[in-house]
């Protein structure tokens, strides 16, 4: 019986509670290991997105900045996240902001009160070189964003909007000075609020009572330069952009006295604008009855001119008659002189052409009677057979055997003779 327990294995047993055992553990890790992560997951890793900027501070109190979209590690590190841009509203429209009046209360320097709506958009400095350095200054002064925009945004927007006011009267606000308020605080908004000084104004009531007035006026160096406090800002380059004031809105006194100096000042303008108009009228009047007087001359004086025109035109023309006429004259007389001179040369000429005619008969009978008588001769020793000298061969006929040719022309020189009328000696 004691071989047959001795024979009998424990060993079997006891590595299967040791296996147990480890399974418990492995299985009391994992459990632990869940919670851990189910508890402290997002305690691990962190997710940036676009629109925001997260400083880690690590557990041994390094500071780290995420300006980058995506995950990165946490290891346990506390988180704090800022928005890149806002949109920072004082309205006192439900629909924009925190669904409350948020406007801004202010005071103009002659007492009266209304508040100031818009909107302002603060950027902070992801895009700088050192973003990192500059995000880690802003986390260490003010802790989150919300104290951030509580402490230093809202502080500088108060601050402007409230002292702008009183550089104006109520009325100045919504008439000349409308604009310039908003370019004031936009002004300070971005570069810095004015160092001021206070003077008093004395005002003169309708009434006669005397009021003094403190007024705001800006400080300036030497060089004319705005003087200013320093801004906050831009410790940490936080920039204001985007500064859009709305129209005043007034507390009910300001609305009644901005309505009737509004229906004063209408009623006036209406009065000016009538009088004006009337007195238009009387020098449109005026400039018609001196336009018509003036175009009655001038027409009077076109009637003249064109008499004067015509009349000197007329004038003209005798003139030019007289003269035509004159030199026609003239021209007439010495025509007359060159047909006196014109006569007596031709009488001249025809006495000496007569002459000369006369004297070139008489020659021309004596050539011709000796002609004829030549001619005459030799017809006859012709007729009778009788032989022509030599003499008349060579005479003036220049050439020989000519003679009978010669004869024969008597009876043209003939003709020719008794044509002038001269006597051949012909019987």
């Amino acid at each position: 019986m004691s071989e047959f327990i001795n024979e009998q294995p424990a060993l079997p047993v006891k590595p299967k509670k040791k296996s147990s055992g480890v399974k418990k553990i492995i299985s009391v890790v994992v459990i632990v290991l869940a919670v851990v992560l189910v508890f402290l997951g997002d305690k691990l890793v962190e997710n940036n997105d676009a629109p925001f900027i997260k400083i880690k501070q690590a557990l041994d109190g390094t500071m780290t900045v995420r300006t980058a979209p995506g995950v990165f590690w946490q290891g346990f590190g506390d988180i704090t996240r800022y928005q890149k841009s806002r949109i920072i509203w004082f309205s006192w429209e439900q629909h924009e902001g925190l669904h409350r009046d948020q406007s801004i209360q202010v005071r103009y320097r002659d007492g009266g009160t209304a508040r100031i709506s818009g909107s302002i958009r603060y950027i902070l400095p992801y895009e700088r070189e050192n973003a990192e350095e500059l995000m880690i200054a802003l986390h260490q002064a003010y802790r989150g964003e919300d104290n951030f925009v509580d402490r230093a945004i809202e502080r500088l927007l108060i601050e402007t909007v409230q002292q702008t006011a009183g550089f104006f009267t109520s009325e100045e606000s919504y008439t000349t000075h409308k604009s310039t308020y908003s370019d004031y605080v936009r002004d300070q908004l971005m570069h810095g609020v004015y160092k001021v000084a206070q003077v008093s104004d004395t005002i003169f009531r309708p009434g006669g009572d005397r009021k003094i007035l403190p007024r705001n006026i800006i400080r300036t160096d030497d060089s004319g330069i705005i003087l200013r406090k320093v801004n906050p800002l831009d410790k940490y380059g936080v920039a204001i952009t985007n500064v859009v004031i709305y129209d005043p809105i007034y507390e009910s006194d300001i609305q009644q006295q901005i309505a009737q100096r509004l229906n004063s000042k209408m009623q006036a303008i209406v009065t000016r604008s009538e009088a004006s108009l009337r007195a238009q009228e009387q020098i449109t009047m005026k400039a018609q009855g001196e336009r018509d007087v003036e175009l009655e001359r001038y027409v009077q004086l076109v009637v003249n001119k064109r008499e004067e025109t015509a009349a000197e035109q007329d004038k003209r023309v005798q003139t030019i008659l007289a003269e035509m006429r004159a030199e026609s004259a003239e021209i007439n007389k010495k025509a007359q002189q060159w047909n006196g001179k014109s006569e007596k040369e031709i009488g001249r000429g025809q006495s000496t052409a007569k002459r000369m005619l006369q004297k070139a008969d008489s020659n021309l009978d004596i050539k011709i009677d000796a002609i004829k008588a030549k001619h005459f001769a030799i017809a006859d020793a012709l007729s009778k057979g009788k032989a022509i000298l030599p003499r008349i061969i060579m005479g003036e006929g220049g050439a020989g055997g000519n003679a009978v040719l010669e004869a024969l022309g008597i009876n043209a020189l003939e003709d020719l003779a008794n044509r002038k009328g001269i006597k051949t000696g012909k019987k």
